[in-house]
């Protein structure tokens, strides 16, 4: 009996459907990531080193001109399974936006205040996951996404910038991204 229940209870254990992790370390190899949408102007370059860190190792990306809309990164068909009900995700990232002088705050009045940051995951946006990103320095994200509502086709994950979009000459940082995605 003994045997049984240990039987069971590794059977109801559920890990990771898919696991994604980042590599940038490899020039002009983007790893499956580039502009949210076609209209961003974004330069996206790897293995590049953050403000006062090494090893040739983030994606670097840069803003050409100041957007009219949200604006972000995609990777398009991240994930390998066509999205169910009830899919989810934990995300975590290294992100670093460098503010120069107040890059990162296309509000009136400018200032250097934190970024509000969004993930967009299998088509359902995931509201302050990541909010208050602090600029000029390192930043540890790590977030749940909301499950997916229904079953679908869609595999994209996007890191998104909704009400505080960069202007033109703004650079973000990231790395270490870890995408683990879940059915229950």
């Amino acid at each position: 009996m003994l045997g049984l229940g240990s039987s069971l209870m590794q059977a109801a254990y559920q890990g990771p459907l898919q696991v994604y992790t980042s590599d940038f370390t490899v020039a002009e190899a983007l790893d499956g990531w580039g502009q949210w949408t076609s209209g961003d102007t974004q330069t996206i370059e790897s293995a590049q080193n953050a403000p006062g860190e090494s090893g040739d190792d983030w994606l670097k990306v840069t803003w050409g001109a100041t957007p009219t809309s949200s604006t972000g990164i995609k990777s398009v068909n991240l994930l390998s399974d066509d999205r169910k009900a009830g899919d989810y995700a934990t995300i975590t990232c290294k992100i670093y936006l460098v503010d120069d002088g107040g890059k990162w705050d296309n509000s009136e009045g400018g200032g250097s205040e934190d970024v509000t940051t969004r993930w967009h995951f299998v088509g359902r946006n995931t509201p302050n996951s990541g909010a208050n990103t602090a600029v000029d320095e390192l930043v540890d994200l790590s977030i749940t996404t909301l499950p997916a509502l229904g079953d679908g086709s869609d595999r994209d994950v996007s890191l998104i910038f909704f009400t505080q979009t960069p202007i033109e000459g703004a650079v973000m940082y990231i790395k270490d991204i870890v995408i683990q995605v879940y059915r229950p």
